[in-house]
């Protein structure tokens, strides 16, 4: 071979090894574009998810399913003074107990998934229960009294 074969090789050789790596430059660029735009999507849903909480927080932060499970938490501690705090004024005087008719036995109680719906201007939320072998259902209605979420009833479903 000659020098100019032996330059023209060396050469050609170049150009396929940039060309290579050019190749698979962009190839890693529109898999990263690709997985840059599942990302933004996924950011601006849960964005918006978190704009739902917040516009669903009462000053105490507290969203309706919260602000329940707390309450039902307060009730089966037997904690009668706690669970008062999330009860609307209207309703400060009901008998708790009584009025869930859930029995003495709140020891054995068990609380399943709530589900929250929009009722109004307030909040519906429904929770199944357990007490011993028994099942019972229950809503609650929210409203908000003074920037705060409370439970303005109690409904057996």
């Amino acid at each position: 071979m000659d020098k100019q074969q032996t330059i023209i090789t060396i050469t050609i050789m170049v150009i396929v090894v940039i060309l290579s790596f050019v190749g698979s430059y962009f190839a890693a660029n529109m898999g990263y574009q690709t997985k840059v735009d599942e990302l933004t999507k996924a950011r601006d849903k849960k964005a918006q998810e978190n704009i739902a909480i917040v516009a669903k927080q009462d000053t105490n932060l507290f969203v309706p399913i919260d602000l329940v499970k707390t309450f039902m938490s307060e009730v089966k501690a037997n904690n009668d003074g706690n669970a008062r705090l999330y009860l609307s004024a209207k309703v400060q005087n009901m008998d708790i107990k009584n009025t869930l008719k859930l029995g003495d036995d709140l020891n054995n109680l068990i609380f399943g998934t709530p589900t929250e719906t929009p009722n109004g201007e307030g909040y519906k939320v429904s929770m199944d229960f357990v007490v011993g072998t028994d099942g019972a259902k229950r809503a609650f209605v929210l409203i908000k009294e003074g920037g705060l979420w409370k439970i303005s009833e109690i409904i057996a479903e």
